[in-house]
C-alpha cells in the first residue's frame, strides 16, 4: 500500500513527503518538472519514490496509481496566487477533476484535498471563522480552490474525501516574498520592516509543521467532512514584525509606508472542530517562528 502525494516540490507537500517517508510509509510523489532539493535525501530511501508529470494526464496518473498499489492520495498540488501562470483554473480545478477522475476507477480509499482559507468571504462576516462561515471567494485562485471542492462533494460517493481548508503557512521551502520571510530576511540583516498602513490589520500564520500535522490527522478519518487547519491565533502585522525583531536579537526597526492595504481586516480560523476530532495541536506563533528562524540560521550558515 503506497501514498500518493501530488504538489511534492512545494512548501506543504515536501513536508508532508518527509514526514511519512520518516514514519516508514511508501510515499510516491508528484512533481510537474522540478525536485525539491530538500527532498535529495529521501531519493536514497527505498519507500520513497518520485515522478515527474502532469496531473492533468489521466493515462499517466493512472500508471502511477496502479503501478504503486496507491490507497491514498493527499492532493497538495495547486498553481498558487501570485505565480505567472495564467492556467489557474486549468491546472487547479482540471488537474483535481483528472486526479478524481482516475482514482474512482481504484482502490484508493481515502482522498486528502488542500484547499484554503481563501475560500470564505473577504472580509469575513465574523471571527473566528469556522467551517460553516459563507464560502464566497474574492480572488480567482479561491475560487479555483472552491470549485475543486465541489468537484471533492461530487466524488465522494466512491471513497472518504476530506477537505482541509489552510490557514497563511510559513517554513522552510516556502516563497521568498511571503511575508514571515520577507520579515525575517530583513531582520537578520537589520535592515527596516516594512509594513503596509499602520499594521493592524493581520491573517492567521501557521508553521508548516502543524499543517503537515493537521493533514495526516485528516487521514485517520474514515468519514468525509471539511476542516480549518490554522494556528487560531488573531496576530497583526505588526506584531508578526515586532515578535521578528524579538526573537532575531535584531537592530531592524519598523516602518509604516502609509500604502492601503489590499486586506484591511484580521482574518483568522476557528479550528476546534480540528482540536476535537483529529487531535491536531498546532504550535503557538512564538513557538513556530522560534524553530522557523533556528532553521533558516542553520540553512544559511548562521548562528544566533
Amino acid at each position: 500500500m503506497s501514498i500518493f502525494i501530488t504538489g511534492a516540490s512545494g512548501l506543504i507537500g515536501s513536508h508532508l513527503c518527509r514526514k511519512l517517508v520518516l514514519q516508514d510509509y511508501d510515499v510516491v510523489g508528484l512533481v510537474h518538472h522540478r525536485i525539491n532539493p530538500a527532498l535529495d535525501f529521501l531519493l536514497e530511501r527505498e519507500n520513497f519514490n518520485i515522478c515527474v508529470g502532469d496531473i492533468r494526464n489521466e493515462p499517466f496518473i493512472e500508471r502511477v496509481i496502479e503501478h504503486y498499489g496507491v490507497k491514498t492520495v493527499f492532493h497538495v498540488a495547486a498553481l498558487l496566487p501570485y505565480t505567472t501562470n495564467n492556467d489557474l483554473f486549468g491546472v487547479n480545478v482540471g488537474g483535481t477533476l483528472s486526479l478524481l477522475r482516475v482514482i474512482r476507477e481504484t482502490n484508493v480509499k481515502h482522498f486528502i484535498y488542500a484547499s484554503t482559507m481563501g475560500v470564505y468571504s473577504d472580509p469575513p462576516n465574523y471571527l473566528p471563522v469556522d467551517e460553516v462561515h459563507p464560502a464566497r471567494p474574492t480572488t480567482m485562485y479561491g475560487v479555483s480552490k472552491l470549485a475543486s471542492e465541489v468537484l471533492c462533494g461530487y466524488y465522494r460517493k466512491s471513497m472518504a474525501v476530506v477537505v482541509l481548508r489552510y490557514a497563511g503557512v510559513y517554513g522552510m521551502s516556502s516563497e521568498k516574498n511571503r511575508v514571515v520571510n520577507k520579515f525575517i530576511r530583513c531582520a537578520l540583516s537589520n535592515q527596516p520592516l516594512i509594513v503596509d498602513g499602520d499594521g493592524s490589520h493581520g491573517s492567521d500564520f501557521t508553521y508548516v509543521e502543524d499543517i503537515v500535522q493537521g493533514t495526516i490527522g485528516a487521514w485517520n478519518r474514515e468519514i468525509s467532512d471539511v476542516y480549518n487547519i490554522g494556528s487560531g491565533q488573531d496576530s497583526s502585522l505588526k506584531e508578526l514584525a515586532e515578535l521578528i525583531i524579538e526573537l532575531t536579537n535584531s537592530k531592524s526597526e519598523i516602518l509604516f509606508n502609509g500604502c492601503k492595504s489590499t486586506r484591511p481586516f484580521r482574518f483568522y480560523l476557528d479550528i476546534a472542530k480540528a482540536k476535537r476530532e483529529l487531535g491536531y495541536r498546532p504550535h503557538l506563533l512564538k513557538d513556530g517562528l522560534t524553530l522557523y528562524i533556528q532553521q533558516w540560521e542553520i540553512a544559511n550558515g548562521r548562528t544566533s
